[in-house]
């Protein structure tokens, strides 16, 4: 290898105006949808090293930086009113919008928001915020199309449709009809039958893992707690000379069975340190 060059485009693709359409090269349409919008964040920064009282590092961690003592308000031109104190930040537009209802009252739907390169708590604040009114609060939609390329037919030359590219898709026969347009993010298709076999994705690439609730709760457990095991071990800590050197009993229900080639001893456990 004598040369490596990244080309970066202004975009992949073009638009062409090419459509998908059932009845015409389009067997099928999957539209999938994945809504799992956010209305407040809790932000976590980076974990700073500790020091006493000298200013010197004990070689221990705090936890994970917040933003809890940084304030706001709309009157002085921040974007919303967040007090002293409250470890998240909300947006009122879409809490009206997505909010949850419980005992008649529209609660935020939260989130926590993580980035170990910050180390201040204004900064973390202001990109706790921006990625939920630009990431979080987003709704992810997919299309599936099951096609034919009509751009190998004489005639239908203009039917060519590349990645990158922008088109439409075009299914009336839902209730809710589906005319969309978006890029190609994905063909695939069997090489030794291109035309017959291929299946586009138009739209957004789909989060694996949003939504998973029980990944979100460790990952706040483990956060929040990474402070403790990091500390350097203090007066009164467990360690291997906090036990007595002492001779243990001798194993209790004794049970010995020859085996093929072998022989099982089995006998009580004693728990005790």
């Amino acid at each position: 290898i004598t040369k490596r060059t990244i080309k970066v485009l202004s975009r992949r693709g073009k638009d062409s105006g090419k459509r998908f359409e059932i009845d015409k090269d389009t067997e099928s349409i999957r539209r999938t949808v994945i809504s799992y919008p956010k209305t407040a964040l809790y932000g976590y920064g980076a974990s700073l090293q500790t020091t006493d009282e000298d200013g010197e590092e004990t070689g221990g961690y705090s936890r994970f930086i917040d933003f809890s003592e940084v304030e706001w308000k709309k009157s002085n031109g921040d974007p919303v009113d967040k007090p002293k104190g409250q470890e998240w930040v909300g947006d009122p537009a879409l809490l009206q919008k997505y909010g949850r209802l419980k005992n008649g009252e529209l609660i935020h739907r939260e989130d926590i928001f993580n980035d170990e390169d910050i180390e201040d708590p204004e900064e973390l604040l202001k990109a706790t915020y921006n990625h939920l009114i630009t990431v979080a609060s987003i709704t992810e939609v997919n299309y599936e199309l099951s096609v034919k390329l009509l751009e190998g037919v004489e005639g239908f030359e203009h039917e060519h449709a590349d990645l990158g590219d922008t088109t439409i898709a075009i299914d009336r026969n839902f209730a809710i009809p589906i005319e969309t347009s978006q890029r190609i993010i994905s063909m695939e298709y069997d090489i030794t039958d291109p035309e017959n076999t291929c299946v586009v994705e138009i739209g957004q690439f789909l989060s694996a893992l949003q939504g998973d609730d029980r990944v979100k709760q460790l990952q706040k457990i483990i956060d929040s707690n990474r402070g403790t095991w990091e500390r350097k071990p203090e007066a009164g800590n467990v360690t291997d000379g906090s036990f007595p050197n002492t001779k243990p009993p001798s194993p209790a229900n004794i049970k010995v069975e020859g085996l093929f080639k072998t022989v099982s001893l089995t006998w009580d456990y004693n728990p005790s340190s």
